[in-house]
């Protein structure tokens, strides 16, 4: 195939009609590229050279469209030669010998204020449905091969759309194996539904526990990150890990953020007129938090693969950055990626939860406040008339934050668990609950809580009846990912108590969650890892596998935990698959999983879902000291 050729001076002639008619590769957002090299120096490669040198976070690609993805690269400071162009190859095959674009960039524009990093939108160059293999080059050093993949046409006939889902990745908290698994998954997308980095200072341990060579020390020696310069160090140290890597380098990936990409239960101040974090945050000055949350987002968009709005100097804060957005895969699925995070209100409370001594799903104070919101006007009204326009079978959202109640039933009183999540936002709850309500096939993806979920979000959480609630009160799935390392309520009941949590406790607060959650099928938030979840024209269906976070260098042992299903044209799950986290390895039960044997009916389970629950007093005495001390999410 002829590689198309294109001088420098030709290509920003026409960059402006080309991109806004999605016929040509760019550049986003500050560097404009050729389409052929000059001298031929810049894909010269000379054999035996290590990539990590010159690309310490190798490569990533994102946002993939019809026609394209955003291709990414970061180049080391130290290795960077500001008289060579920084160079791209396409190709269809890992072997780079049918390649279909050759591009570079000027080094030049490889610069430190975006961190040294490249992206390169090959929107309008690329065929639908296809996979190609990409690697950059510059220096002499190849860095290692990429492979990424453009969505179907639109409305095109789509059998079938596999996505690993992954959330809370506390780089101090653990290893990242369960990344190398995903890699080596076969799914279509990665989604990653936020906390892609945390921002402690600090050593790494917890609850005694510790993690040689996870520590963090923030080039401002702040206990959390303030500068931009804090912000790089910590992306730069994720983005390097092993596991991270090559995960990014096998999949296209789909992202937004939680809270820790910039600080812990973060919030924008309409008042104020600025972004805050959580009470503990040692900033407060207004212009200062201002500045730093242009930074974080400005970091966020430079370190990772996508094709947003953004503009760091906008004057109202709010216009700085537009992550939410919506992809389609054919006729099969709609997706929609929101931003729970720019534009929300702060939380009705801090911690734990806060007592509602009437009912575990009744209304009160700052909850039903009909101001508050997590998605902002704009997103909103872009969130509801996209449900109501879209033609796909499934219809879904990939967000952070539990959209279902999460209460627990403790002695003498009931809380909500965190009302950082949906539950502290009832009044706009209820608006999305009548939109999807009023669509067939809805599924909600969530992260945040580091937990293994599956329920129903529901139109009224008061009126609940049976164990899964009414059936014509439900209006969508909510499937949940576990953290792949991030702390969660097994490790806090174990810190708060200074007792291990045992395989046996799984049950045990598996019991205690749902007695006071009707509305959920199954509640895991003692161990860590991801999950896959695959949409086709009968089912959706969540495969939950668990990773053993505490193995460096290695994939570590994985276990799949459960499997759960919806019927296409009803809300209601089946489960296929549950086992003990300590009981048959995965291989052992794959098979008859795949060919959907009868015999799996026979596979060991935990036991009854809402056996009489032990020690509850214990656990809710636990619950209510930590409430005192840190939030659910730290």
């Amino acid at each position: 195939m002829d590689i198309p050729t294109v001088t420098r001076r030709r290509f920003l002639k026409a960059a402006g009609a080309a991109l806004a008619a999605g016929t040509v590769a760019t550049a986003l957002p500050w560097t404009s590229l050729l389409s052929t090299n000059r001298d031929g120096t810049a894909f010269s490669i000379h054999s035996g050279r290590d990539p990590a040198t010159t690309f310490p976070q190798s490569v990533a690609s994102g946002d993939p469209s019809p026609t394209g993805v955003v291709l990414w690269t970061r180049v080391a400071p130290d290795r960077l030669d500001p008289a060579a162009d920084v160079g791209l190859e396409v190709a269809r095959d890992e072997d780079f010998t049918d390649v279909v674009q050759r591009l570079q960039v000027p080094a030049a524009e490889v610069v430190a204020e975006h961190a040294h990093t490249v992206r390169v939108d090959l929107d309008g160059a690329l065929e639908p449905a296809s996979t190609y293999y990409y690697r950059f080059v510059h220096g002499g050093v190849a860095s290692r091969t990429g492979r990424c993949r453009t969505l179907p046409e639109p409305g095109a006939d789509v059998d079938r759309v596999r996505f690993a889902l992954l959330t809370c990745q506390n780089f101090q908290n653990g290893y990242f194996p369960a990344l190398g698994h995903v890699a080596d998954e076969d799914v279509d997308f990665v989604l990653h539904l936020g906390d892609f980095i945390y921002e402690y200072d600090g050593h790494a341990s917890y609850n005694g526990k510790t993690f040689p060579g996870r520590g963090m020390r923030l080039p401002s020696g702040k206990p959390r990150m303030e500068n931009r310069e804090d912000l790089d160090y910590v992306w730069g140290r994720y983005r390097a890990d092993p596991h991270v890597r090559r995960m990014m380098e096998r999949h296209t990936i789909i992202v937004t953020w939680d809270d820790h990409e910039i600080t812990n239960d973060r919030s924008f101040d309409y008042d104020k007129g600025h972004h805050v974090g959580d009470a503990t945050f040692h900033m407060t000055d207004g212009a200062q938090l201002d500045a730093f949350f242009r930074e974080g987002a400005q970091a966020y968009f430079d370190w990772m693969p996508m094709r947003i709005p953004l503009d760091k100097e906008a004057e109202d804060p709010l216009d700085v950055i537009t992550l939410y957005r919506r992809f389609t895969f054919g006729s099969l699925v709609d997706l929609w990626m929101l931003d729970e995070r720019w534009f929300r209100t702060p939380a009705p409370s801090e911690g734990l939860g806060s007592p509602d001594p009437d009912s575990i799903h009744g209304s009160g104070g700052d909850r039903e406040d009909p101001g508050a919101t997590l998605l902002g006007p704009a997103q909103k009204e872009w969130l509801l008339g996209g449900l109501r326009d879209s033609r796909a079978q499934w219809k879904v959202l990939g967000q952070q934050v539990q959209m279902s109640p999460l209460a627990a039933t403790l002695p003498g009183t009931s809380v909500y668990l965190n009302l950082d999540a949906w539950d502290g936002y009832e009044a706009e709850r209820r608006t999305l609950a009548d939109a999807l309500g009023a669509v067939d096939n809805a599924v909600v993806l969530t992260g945040d809580l580091h937990t293994y979920m599956v329920g129903y979000v529901q139109k009224d959480y008061n009126n609940s009846q049976g164990p899964l609630g009414a059936a014509d009160n439900r209006v969508a799935v909510e499937f949940m990912t576990p953290g792949v390392t991030s702390a969660g309520l097994g490790e806090i009941v174990e810190e708060a108590t200074g007792k291990p949590v045992t395989p046996g406790d799984d049950e045990v607060m598996e019991n205690f969650v749902l007695a006071g959650n009707p509305h959920m099928e199954m509640f895991n938030s003692t161990r860590h890892g991801y999950s896959v979840v695959e949409f086709n024209k009968s089912v959706a269906r969540y495969s939950g596998f668990v990773v053993d976070k505490s193995q460096s260098g290695t994939l570590g042992n994985r276990f799949l935990m459960c499997i759960y299903e919806c019927p296409a044209g009803r809300v209601d799950v089946r489960e296929v698959l549950r086992r003990s986290p300590s009981g048959l390895s995965a291989l052992e039960v794959a098979d008859v999983v795949r060919q959907n044997d009868p015999r799996r009916d026979a596979v060991p389970g935990p036991g009854g879902k809402r056996r009489a629950v032990k020690d509850v007093h214990d656990l809710g005495a636990a619950l209510r000291e930590d409430a005192a001390r840190r939030p659910l999410l730290a």
